[in-house]
């Protein structure tokens, strides 16, 4: 749970800064993208990374038979 924590509060500015370049407008500093087209990007980039998890099995942690090897 301290690593659930730890995480989230580190890389919540990360994504509010993101997504704040992605959106504000050019005279502010950002991109213009407006919220509707940044929250678009941001759901495929999340989309297509589960895609990717799920057919490449990148993330499966195999478990050790009876005499302690990985299957």
């Amino acid at each position: 749970m301290l690593a659930f924590w730890i995480v989230y509060v580190l890389t919540r500015p990360l994504g509010t800064s993101l997504g704040d370049l992605l959106s504000q407008a050019g005279k502010d500093g950002g991109l213009g993208l407006g919220t509707t087209v940044t929250s678009a990007l941001f759901l495929g980039a999340i989309v297509a990374l589960v895609v990717y998890l799920s057919v490449t099995h990148k993330d499966f942690i195999p478990e050790p038979d009876e005499a302690g090897r990985a299957m």
